[in-house]
């Protein structure tokens, strides 16, 4: 046993590839280091065929045993009972899938899209899901005990009775998410300070209240405010600082938001429609489906 690395010992189950997580997914046994991987008997009887209608890029079509299942398109899956453990998963599109119960622990999920994912009593201990989207989870009762959370999107899920002890929770986007009875002992949240009692000193439903808030025009600074639901269209923003701004159900249509910085602000459900965004930085904002925009124009999507 290598005392170093404790997710190489002799009992750890190996990293799973697409071919034993689908195959076993159609119904068909997959033996990996000496056993299955223990999906249970939840999945349907479809065939690879099938399969290969909903997995997405081509590779992720191609049933074999060589590479991992990063931003496999799995949306949709009911994958309860699932075990994951170690599993490569990082970009994957697992919207609407159904993971209750799933042992994901050590799972690499960075990236990972899991907007209206079901997560009940989930295990995601030690599981890296940084940058991950949890828009409209829900994670009751999940144990996220020492996760990686940095960057992640929380908005709107559904985190009560979690266990959240020794988890990092800095950077990440906690609005409207609820807490009740979690366990945030030890945890490092989101401003990088250490939670040193459960509630996390209560810091769990503390809400961004900063006068300068009000102020609108060009190139005022509204930075990690929460301007969600507000009446904001045909609004001269332009070189406005909205960097980790909340503008969920924002009305922006028709706004001029040129130039303007929106790195990381959270647009889920924000009417865009007419809104101009020539120039403006959207990297790392949450885009009004749920996704991450990854580059500074947003990949387009601006547009």
């Amino acid at each position: 046993m290598n005392d170093s690395d404790p997710h190489k010992s002799e009992s750890s189950p190996p990293t799973y590839t697409r071919r034993q997580l689908l195959s076993a997914i159609s119904g068909t046994a997959v033996v990996a280091g000496g056993g299955g991987i223990g999906l249970g008997s939840t999945f349907g009887s479809g065939n690879e065929d099938e399969l290969a209608g909903y997995a997405g890029p081509s590779r992720c079509k191609l049933i074999q045993p060589a590479g991992p299942l990063h931003e496999c398109d799995l949306s949709g899956r009911d994958l309860r009972k699932s075990d994951l453990r170690f599993a490569t998963l990082g970009g994957a599109d697992l919207r609407a899938s159904d993971l209750s119960y799933a042992n994901m622990s050590g799972a690499d999920l960075r990236g990972a899209l899991l907007y209206g994912a079901i997560l009940t009593y989930a295990d995601l201990s030690d599981a890296d899901l940084r940058k991950a989207s949890f828009v409209h989870a829900r994670l009751t009762g999940a144990d996220l005990s020492d996760a990686n959370l940095e960057g992640a999107t929380l908005l709107e899920a559904m985190l009560d009775g979690v266990d959240l002890s020794g988890a990092n929770l800095e950077g990440a986007s906690v609005s409207r998410t609820t807490f009740d009875g979690a366990n945030l002992e030890g945890a490092t949240w989101i401003d990088g300070s250490q939670c040193g009692t459960k509630d996390c000193d209560g810091r769990a439903y503390r809400k961004i209240e900063l006068g300068r808030c009000e102020k609108t025009g060009p190139d005022a600074d509204l930075s990690d405010c929460d301007l969600s639901g507000e009446y904001l269209a045909h609004m001269n923003l332009s070189g406005v600082n909205l960097r980790g701004a909340y503008l969920l159900d924002a009305d922006l249509s028709f706004s001029d938001l040129s130039n303007a910085d929106l790195q990381g602000a959270m647009l889920f459900r924000a009417d865009l429609d007419g809104t101009n965004f020539e120039g403006a930085n959207l990297e790392g904002a949450a885009w009004i489906d749920g996704s991450i925009c990854t580059t500074k124009d947003c990949d387009g999507r601006a547009y």
